[in-house]
C-alpha cells in the first residue's frame, strides 16, 4: 500500500511542478500569487498530502477480486441468502456473476455491502 501512495504523491508532484512551469509566465500557481508559494512550498505540500482514496476499503478492490474472497469466505448459497439474485442460486459462476452485476448497479451495491461485512467478520 506505501508503494501505490508513493507513485500517486510522486506523479502528483510531477504533474503540479508541470502546472508551475507552465503558470510561470502568468505569476500564479492554482490562483495563488507566486510571492506566496514556491516549489519547495509546493512539493512541502504534496508530500504531507494524504491519498484521497486512504479510507475506502473498496479501493483497489475489483468485482472479480470481491467475489472471488466472497466465494471463499461464504460459499454460493449463504451468498444467495444475503443478496437474493438468480445468478448466486442457480449454477452460479463468476463469469454470469460478473456479467450481471457489471450491469446492475443495485444488486452490485449489495454485494460490496457483503464484501465490506465479511471483512469485520
Amino acid at each position: 500500500m506505501e508503494a501505490k501512495q508513493t507513485i500517486y504523491r510522486f506523479l502528483t508532484m510531477s504533474l503540479l511542478l508541470c502546472f508551475y512551469e507552465i503558470s510561470l509566465s502568468k505569476n500564479t500557481v492554482a490562483g495563488f500569487p507566486m510571492t506566496v508559494l514556491s516549489k519547495f512550498s509546493i512539493l512541502l505540500y504534496l508530500c504531507l498530502m494524504q491519498n484521497p482514496q486512504a479510507n475506502n476499503p473498496l479501493h483497489g478492490i475489483t468485482l472479480e477480486m470481491m467475489l472471488n474472497h466472497l466465494v471463499a469466505h461464504y460459499g454460493w448459497e449463504t451468498m444467495s441468502e444475503y443478496v437474493n439474485i438468480r445468478c448466486f442460486q442457480y449454477d452460479p459462476s463468476i463469469k454470469s456473476s460478473l456479467t450481471f452485476l457489471r450491469k446492475t448497479p443495485w444488486a452490485r451495491a449489495k454485494v460490496e455491502q457483503l464484501y465490506l461485512m465479511s471483512l469485520n467478520d
